[in-house]
C-alpha cells in the first residue's frame, strides 16, 4: 500500500500517531459473505506467519459465532481499612473448541498486507473473489466512537477498544472486550450483604455476568498506531455487531 508518516501532536513532542493507508478490508469487512481477519509477528518464513495469522482467525471466528463470556467483579468495603479489597476477573473462550478445529481447517487466506512488522491476513471459509473495492490503500478517518450500546430490533452494536505494544493483542483485546461489554448488557447479577464482625460493619458485594454469545461479527475496525519516547503502542477499535434470534 502506500506511504507512512508521523503527526506529532502539537505540545508533546514525545508523543506521535502514525498514520498509514491500508487496504479496506482492514478497516470494514465485505458483507454476505464471512470473513475474519487474523494477524501475526512478521518472520522469514512466510507459511508459518500465514499459519499464525490463521489460528488467530480461527479462535477470533469461533468465538463470534458462540462464546462464553464470564466477567466477576468483587468487592468487600469494611470500616477497617485493612480488611478492605476487591478483585476482577474477566474470560471469554470459545463454546466449542471442535468448532474452532474445524474453521481452522476451512479457512483460506484471501488478501494479506504487511504492516508495521506484522502480517495481517484476510481469511474466510469461501474461496472467493474479494470486490475491487476492497483492494483500494487509503489512510482511514478516525471513527465516530461511540461509549453507549445502540440496540435496535434485530442487533446489539458496540464500540470497543483495545491498547497493547503488540497489535496481535490489541486487536484481540479490543475484540474481547467487546464480548464481554454485550454479556453485560444482556445479564447483570447483584446481590449483596450486609454482616456484623467484631463490631466492624463489612459489606461484601459479588457482580456476576455470565452470558453465551452468538452471532457476532467484527463489522468495522480502525487501527492507531503510536510512539511515545519511542515505544510503540497499538490502539484498536472494533465496531461489534451480534444479531438478535
Amino acid at each position: 500500500c502506500g506511504s507512512a508518516n508521523y503527526i506529532e501532536e502539537q505540545g508533546t513532542p514525545k508523543h506521535k500517531i502514525h498514520t498509514e493507508s491500508l487496504p479496506k478490508w482492514v478497516h470494514s469487512l465485505p458483507s454476505g459473505i464471512e470473513y475474519v481477519v487474523g494477524i501475526s509477528k512478521l518472520t522469514y518464513d512466510e507459511d508459518k506467519c500465514i499459519d499464525a495469522a490463521k489460528q488467530m482467525a480461527a479462535v477470533m471466528m469461533s468465538r463470534n459465532k458462540s462464546s462464553f463470556s464470564i466477567d466477576k467483579f468483587a468487592i468487600e468495603a469494611s470500616e477497617d481499612v485493612m480488611q478492605s479489597g476487591k478483585a476482577s476477573f474477566t474470560l471469554n473462550v470459545s463454546a466449542s473448541p471442535n468448532r474452532t478445529n474445524r474453521i481452522y481447517n476451512e479457512l483460506v487466506l484471501i488478501d494479506s498486507v504487511k504492516y508495521q512488522g506484522n502480517f495481517i491476513g484476510l481469511f474466510s471459509t469461501m474461496q472467493t473473489q474479494l470486490p475491487a473495492e476492497y483492494n483500494e490503500c487509503k489512510v482511514a478517518s478516525v471513527p465516530d466512537i461511540r461509549p453507549e450500546i445502540e440496540e435496535t430490533k434485530n442487533n446489539i452494536v458496540v464500540w470497543t477498544e483495545g491498547s497493547s505494544a503488540d497489535l496481535t493483542t490489541a486487536w484481540e483485546k479490543a475484540a474481547d472486550n467487546g464480548r464481554t461489554k454485550i454479556a453485560g448488557f444482556l445479564s447483570n447479577t447483584v446481590s449483596g450483604s450486609v454482616v456484623s464482625m467484631n463490631e466492624l460493619t463489612k459489606k461484601n458485594i459479588a457482580v456476576e455476568t455470565s452470558e453465551i454469545i452468538k452471532n457476532l461479527k467484527i463489522s468495522e475496525s480502525f487501527i492507531q498506531s503510536e510512539l511515545y519516547v519511542g515505544l510503540p503502542l497499538y490502539r484498536v477499535y472494533h465496531k461489534m455487531t451480534m444479531e438478535k434470534k
